[in-house]
């Protein structure tokens, strides 16, 4: 075999490795691999269910991870607000592109989506395993929402080993609960024995996707929230931007703050040396044309109020921050909501 033969029959073969990779990827989207992202998927049914109530009518959208899943009160906040919320935080591991992908199913005129990011967001260079994971096992839409260049990154992140697991998933795939199962079983719960912690599960939300904890845990925090110095990716800045994009042509706001901190050793907003890390945050991302509003003070509680991890509130401290959370969109937007918007 000569050597021009001998390259194209190489390059034929990793042609067709390549497709039946690409084929064995397709293969297994979707496939029903049991782990925590089945209670991911479940806690949006109950997120989507409430959209569903709100319907067509302006809101109030909030877009994080786990901080603002345990950290406010969707109830109070409409109280406060005379505007409709729909809380879309679950976990702080789903990439940003996901919080994107779920704000473009809801957003609509008028609507005021709030993002109190946890500080993670900001560095995270891209899609983590955990994340490639979830999103094949329960939310195949969100890959193929992607362009095509974000669609081969997405791939290029799959071990292998997860592919094969993938694969032999496909084989035994079944449906472990319907949606309307789902949301009548917590109805049950909440009728006969109120809203409670049952851990990490859907049956510990309320039925505007919150969770409320009554009692803390007494974990001592020890964390310090925000490197020094801080760090901007280049992925988060091209997802924030689609974000602002999408805000912007939907005519809605678009209110960036920090989340809820519990005060510590390491992490004391009245300790000036500590303050200085939220500040040189805010001018970092001031230097890339985002706004970072609100003084952080306004979410950073003491550790009384912390439930079990550093950005998970107790009943009480959401309240406080709910409260806060408030009086940071009315200053944001520079004008009160509703006429009968009121702080108690």
């Amino acid at each position: 075999m000569n050597a021009k033969r001998f390259v194209r029959y190489s390059l034929l073969n990793l042609l067709g490795l390549l497709l039946l990779y690409l084929g064995l990827f397709y293969y297994q989207l979707g496939a029903d691999l049991k782990s925590e992202s089945s209670e991911i998927e479940i806690s949006y049914l109950v997120k989507d269910a409430k959209a569903q109530r709100i319907g067509p009518a302006r809101k109030i959208i909030l877009l994080s991870g786990s901080n603002a899943l345990f950290g406010i009160d969707s109830a109070l906040l409409e109280q406060l607000t005379g505007l409709p919320v729909l809380n879309l935080a679950v976990h702080v591991s789903l990439d940003i592109d996901y919080l994107y992908f779920k704000m473009q199913q809801y957003i609509g005129a008028g609507d005021i989506v709030v993002m109190p990011l946890e500080y993670n967001h900001y560095s995270r260079e891209g899609y983590s395993g955990w994340f490639v994971h979830n999103m094949m096992v329960w939310q195949a839409d969100f890959f193929h929402s992607l362009p095509l260049p974000d669609k081969l990154r997405f791939i290029v992140n799959v071990d292998p080993l997860r592919l094969l697991q993938g694969i032999s998933g496909r084989w035994r795939n079944g449906l472990y609960q319907s949606p309307q199962g789902i949301l009548d079983n917590l109805r049950r719960l909440i009728d006969n024995e109120g809203v409670k912690w049952r851990g990490y599960s859907y049956t510990s939300m309320n039925l505007d996707g919150d969770i409320s904890v009554d009692e803390p845990e007494n974990v001592p925090v020890k964390q310090g929230y925000i490197p020094q110095p801080p760090t901007v990716s280049a992925h988060f800045l091209n997802a924030y931007q689609k974000i602002s994009q999408l805000a912007a042509r939907r005519q809605a706001s678009l209110i960036l703050t920090h989340p809820v901190t519990f005060r510590n050793d390491q992490y004391d907003l009245n300790q000036p040396g500590h303050r200085e890390r939220a500040d040189n945050l805010t001018r970092l991302l001031q230097n890339n044309g985002i706004h970072l509003q609100c003084d952080p003070a306004l979410f950073h509680l003491d550790s009384q109020y912390a439930f079990d991890t550093f950005y998970h509130t107790n009943r009480q401290g959401a309240h406080i921050r709910t409260q806060n959370l408030a009086r940071c969109i009315q200053a944001a937007l520079a004008q009160p909501l509703e006429p009968g918007f009121q702080l108690h």
